[in-house]
């Protein structure tokens, strides 16, 4: 499979984590990011996922405008 190279900035303390981690799961540090970013991509596509993402802005969204019906009167 042919494969794309980019850089990414995370902070030193998730760099020590990534690696440490990597260690102990005996891999490198870039098969391991490949797996989180692959495992992160499914998540955010998943439509129960999506449904609670929705489901959460909804919420958030109707609390907003209650807040500021109150303010209006």
């Amino acid at each position: 499979m042919a494969t794309t190279t980019f850089s990414l900035r995370i902070s030193p303390r998730d760099h020590e984590l990534l690696t440490r981690l990597a260690s102990v799961r005996n891999q490198s540090v870039s098969d391991l990011s490949r797996e989180l970013i692959h495992d992160g991509i499914r998540r955010l596509l998943d439509p129960e996922e999506i449904e609670k993402a929705i489901q959460a802005e909804r919420e958030r969204l109707l609390d907003a405008a209650a807040s500021l019906s109150e303010i209006a009167r």
